[in-house]
């Protein structure tokens, strides 16, 4: 598993070395949803209102729908991502091991 989790009122959500995205229920544990990516993930997602951020080894940002985990967008970077994202005025800033710091648009990755 990556570092901590995040959390909002009902779930825990978290990336893991097996390259996928949790979603569990803060309550019981059980899980809610799962979202695969390409290989590990090591940061902390990012949770911008009804949006997850996530980032990992596979070069990729990614965007999913918080309540179940379905792909809004991706974003490929020029190599691994291992920090979070911050989120500031619907603008999603990371940085890449590429050595480049990205801004993308929190809707459309553009």
């Amino acid at each position: 598993m990556a570092g901590a989790t995040v959390s909002d009122l009902k779930n825990v959500y978290f990336g893991s070395a097996d390259g996928y995205l949790y979603c569990l229920n803060k309550q019981d544990g059980t899980l809610v949803w799962s979202f695969k990516t390409e290989d590990s993930l090591k940061a902390n997602p990012t949770i911008a209102g009804d949006r997850l951020i996530a980032s990992g080894l596979d070069h990729f940002v990614y965007c999913v729908k918080i309540s179940d985990g379905s792909l809004l967008w991706k974003f490929k970077t020029g190599f691994e991502v291992d920090c979070s994202s911050t989120i500031v005025d619907e603008r999603v800033y990371i940085g890449g091991e590429d050595g480049f710091f990205y801004c993308l648009n929190l809707e459309t990755a553009r």
